[in-house]
């Protein structure tokens, strides 16, 4: 600390922070030290300085601690156009948080005009769950605005500290900011950057939205409906929580946009991600106006199919399809409290708790009780299941003991020996043994392990075949990029399937369907643009003109298939490059099929390009062992894999699952065949 007695001194006394009547405490203190640094910690211990403040004195900023008539005591944060500190009203004996707006050059009288026509917007939003502005005004080339001080900490810091939270909640925490913007919106102030940092928690579960002035005031006839702070300045939103139509015109949105906003922070309270977490910003901005909804059920099984119906309505990507209101969105989530006759969603008997809104108990919203209704029906049945499938394995194993020769290894039945277990194709392999168990099954079936059909006018669909085999589906809870819904689990094959060598292209749908849905045209490129319904009924034409059975591959086959020998996160090792795959490239767009290297079965792009349909509907895998797995029963979404060139590389791991509705259908989504000989 390389400062002068009397020099601090002097500092000091000059920035006019020091109370008259601690002038005396000061004076006192200097005689008990010989140096400035045990004085200064003396100050600080007394309290009659804070650490920053002896900081910027000895910086020689002292003069910037007394900010018009509040003195600054410490810096909480900084944004892009201003600084948030704790400040100290002298006269009302009154701790406030003081924002300090950062000029982007000199403010003319009619910028200031402005600023002071939103805050006065501000301060007619009195409300629990708002922070109330208390004061503003300039002093030394700034604007400021002086707010209550709340002891808490933002949603985005505490979800960074703990991970993400029980439903019950999160639930109350977005029914408060639900109220919260529900007054402002009727005063006529719409958000614009409603995020997690913008929301503040207390101990007791009070939330209080912040930086309502720095919002969009729909103002009357004469006067700007965009404020200057929103218009010469960076204040646009934020790109991890920005409606679809706020990333093309930050002018031009209206209420629903906050609902989206708020959807997004919800999506981000229960997963602790993003829902969209490419690393470019123009990716993200990308992603809100046209990639599939990221669904809370992907990363949390757990959420009522009612309260992802809530979530899935306030992030439409059409504004016509959201909630029309704060109001109607506060109403839903009130009403699934409420239920607490309905088992998927509240516990019976449940006790009173600190998490009440407007007399809806939310810690009733038990994470591990919160399942689709069918799970109940399929726990009451599972007795019944393992008796009958026990009752099979006796008769098995009677059967193979009366019956079958011992020196007789029978392949077709995985569970007798450990012989028959061994003669399936198990990882790691590499390229060499892959390619030799696929020649040796394709010479005792009789087959090649390419076959292709022509659809006509030359145009060829190519199908490789891939061997029975058993692996490890999922991945494991150390793998970058792991999600909840990865859950590791084994998986056999009794018998051997082709896939296709290449995602469908636009030249074979055409040559079946006669049309093409493409956004982008070109004949070897992967048809896109195109719904799971649309890919059935292609199929379904597809089998008729070349009398075969095509299907869509399960989702255990495809990343069976995908993985081709290797256990690390991609087929190429723990790390993949745009060497590998097409992948973050949203100007260049999906590219021809084979544009890079085939996996050790000859398959290309099973990584990046397009999302691939598969024939499950999504849902929790089974725990232990799995045959010839077909995915639940019954569902609302299906299954998508590999990635896109939309996407980052770390959702193109083999292990990724994405999912959307039997008729949603987009640029980045296409489709790979599947067949059983």
């Amino acid at each position: 600390m390389v400062v002068d007695f009397e020099i601090f001194l002097q500092r000091l006394f000059d920035s006019g922070i020091l109370a008259e009547q601690n002038l005396n405490a000061v004076e006192e203190a200097k005689t008990r030290h010989q140096n400035v640094e045990s004085f200064i910690q003396d100050l600080i211990e007394s309290k009659l300085l804070t650490k920053f403040q002896a900081e910027q004195i000895i910086a020689g900023k002292g003069e910037s601690l007394a900010f018009g008539k509040y003195i600054i005591q410490e810096k909480l944060g900084a944004g892009g156009m201003g600084q948030v500190y704790k400040a100290y009203h002298p006269e009302a004996a009154k701790l406030v948080a003081i924002k300090v707006i950062l000029p982007q050059g000199k403010f003319d009288t009619e910028s200031v005009k402005r600023f002071e026509r939103e805050v006065k917007a501000s301060e007619k939003l009195v409300h629990p769950n708002i922070i109330a502005v208390l004061d503003s005004g300039s002093s030394k080339g700034s604007l400021f605005m002086v707010m209550e001080l709340i002891e808490g900490k933002d949603l985005f810091e505490l979800i960074n500290e703990k991970g993400k939270l029980a439903i019950k909640e999160a639930v109350a925490y977005i029914i408060q900011a639900a109220r919260a913007l529900e007054h402002a919106h009727s005063n006529g102030v719409i958000h614009r950057d409603v995020k997690p940092a913008n929301l503040i928690a207390d101990s007791q579960g009070l939330l209080k939205i912040v930086d309502m002035g720095l919002a969009k005031i729909q103002a009357g006839e004469n006067e700007d409906k965009i404020s200057m702070l929103t218009t010469n300045t960076a204040i646009m939103g934020s790109a991890d929580f920005m409606s679809p139509e706020q990333t093309v015109s930050t002018k031009n949105v209206d209420t629903r946009t906050d609902i989206y906003s708020l959807g997004a922070s919800f999506y981000f309270l229960l997963t602790a991600k993003v829902m969209y977490p490419q690393k470019a910003t123009f990716s993200k901005l990308i992603s809100h106006r046209q990639a599939p909804i990221s669904s809370l059920k992907f990363m949390r099984p757990d959420v009522s199919q009612k309260l992802d119906d809530i979530y899935t309505k306030m992030v439409a990507k059409k504004v016509g399809d959201r909630y029309q209101s704060m109001t109607e969105l506060i109403l839903d989530l009130e009403a699934l409290g409420k239920e607490s006759g309905t088992q998927d969603l509240l516990k019976q008997g449940a006790a009173l708790n600190p998490f009440q809104v407007n007399g809806v108990n939310f810690l009733d919203l038990d994470d591990n009780s919160i399942k689709p209704k069918k799970s109940a029906g399929m726990f009451s049945n599972r007795k019944i299941a393992w008796f009958c499938a026990g009752l099979l394995v006796l008769v098995g194993l009677l059967f193979v003991i009366l019956f079958i020769p011992k020196n007789t290894m029978v392949k077709n039945d995985i569970n007798n020996t450990n012989d028959a277990q061994d003669a399936f194709l198990e990882p790691p392999f590499d390229f060499n043994q892959a390619q030799e168990e696929q020649q040796s099954l394709a010479k005792t079936l009789g087959l090649a392990v390419e076959t292709t059909v022509d659809l006509g006018r030359g145009v060829n669909l190519a199908m490789i075949l891939i061997p029975q085999g058993k692996f490890i589906m999922g991945s494991p809870l150390s793998e970058p990029g792991h999600k909840d819904d990865e859950l590791q689990h084994q998986v056999v094959f009794s018998r051997p399937y082709f896939i296709g060598k290449y995602e469908a292209t636009q030249e074979q749908w055409e040559a079946v369907m006669g049309d093409n849905p493409s956004q982008t045209k070109g004949a070897k490129l992967p048809v896109t643009n195109i719904s799971w319904n649309d890919c059935q009924n292609f199929i379904s034409k597809l089998n008729a003109k070349t009398e075969s059975n095509y299907r869509f591959p399960t989702e255990a086959e495809w990343e069976f298939a995908c993985r081709s020998g290797a256990k690390s996160a991609y087929s190429v090792g723990d790390k993949i490059t745009k060497n590998d795959a097409n992948y973050e490239n949203v100007k260049g767009g999906a590219k021809p099929v084979g544009s890079y290297k085939p996996n050790a079965f000859g398959l290309y792009d099973m990584h990046g390009n397009v999302w691939e349909f598969c024939s499950d509907w999504y849902g929790a895998y089974a725990a232990g062992k799995s045959i010839d797995p077909m995915g639940v029963n019954n569902g609302r979404d299906h299954v998508l894999r590999g990635g896109s060139f939309f996407v980052d590389g770390l959702l193109l791991r083999s292990s990724t699952r994405d999912l959307v509705a039997p008729d949603f259908h987009n640029v980045v989504i296409g489709l790979r065949l599947a067949k059983t000989n």
